[in-house]
């Protein structure tokens, strides 16, 4: 079939976003040590620490979801559907995959109405550091919108898995 190399692709992108969230992991590591260091060692606390660790938390995992959802490392109900065949899994996951759809898609849109308005108040924190917040609202419809991706080229093998009993090559 044709659609194998735009699955091929979006596969790519889901990979590409994991591998560079990974690495963002070193830069969040490194605020923590610091801010506990500056803290604890030389009783001199940071005020961004927090609020820079809690941002580019948030971040990581949420821009790492396609990545995780392409692997399978989503939570799922596997109770029953371990006990199920390759293509029984794959009718399942193609007759559910409306509500991901459904929740993936509001999420985006809300995400993006709340990223907007955000940017149209040139939104900062409460805090006493103020930071502004609407890039990391932003993160949010961006994304859903990596993870709606990787939910069609999920669907869409398993919906030609389901029908044809083989994977799509």
């Amino acid at each position: 079939m044709r659609l194998a190399p735009a699955l091929g692709f979006i596969d790519k992108i889901s990979l590409w976003s994991g591998k560079v969230m990974s690495y963002l992991l070193f830069p969040l590591i490194a605020v923590l040590v610091y801010g506990v260091v500056a803290r604890y060692a030389f009783g001199s606390p940071i005020i961004w620490g927090h609020e820079t660790s809690m941002f580019m938390f948030g971040a990581i995992g949420l821009l790492a979801g396609a990545y995780c959802f392409q692997r399978g490392a989503h939570v799922r109900m596997d109770m029953f559907y371990n006990r199920l065949s390759p293509r029984r899994k794959a009718v399942v996951d193609a007759l559910t995959a409306a509500i991901f759809f459904y929740f993936i898609v509001v999420l985006m849109w809300q995400g993006a109405q709340f990223a907007l308005h955000s940017i149209a108040k040139l939104e900062h924190s409460g805090s006493v550091w103020k930071p502004v917040v609407y890039p990391f609202k932003t993160v949010i419809p961006v994304a859903a919108f990596l993870v709606l991706l990787q939910g069609f080229a999920k669907f869409i093998r398993d919906l030609t898995f389901a029908i044809y009993g083989k994977p799509l090559s």
